[in-house]
């Protein structure tokens, strides 16, 4: 594999763990607030506003994969 290309991995993955992540656990209001004892399996929202806040995190990925990614 040409070095470019593996460089170039390293910064469209670097770049969706420094954004991406931080951004969907915010979108998801995951944060650590307090400590829970029950582990909640199911999002505790409804399911359209659970499919929109998950559409607006495949946007900003496929946003962040093709303007990164071919540089």
């Amino acid at each position: 594999m040409p070095l470019n290309f593996i460089t170039s991995q390293f910064i469209v993955w670097g770049a969706v763990a420094l954004v991406g992540v931080p951004a969907a656990v915010l979108l998801f209001d995951k944060r650590n607030t307090e400590k829970r004892i029950r582990i909640q399996w199911t999002p505790g929202m409804s399911s359209s506003e659970w499919l929109s806040k998950l559409v607006v995190v495949v946007i900003v990925y496929e946003l962040l994969y093709f303007r990164f990614g071919y540089l």
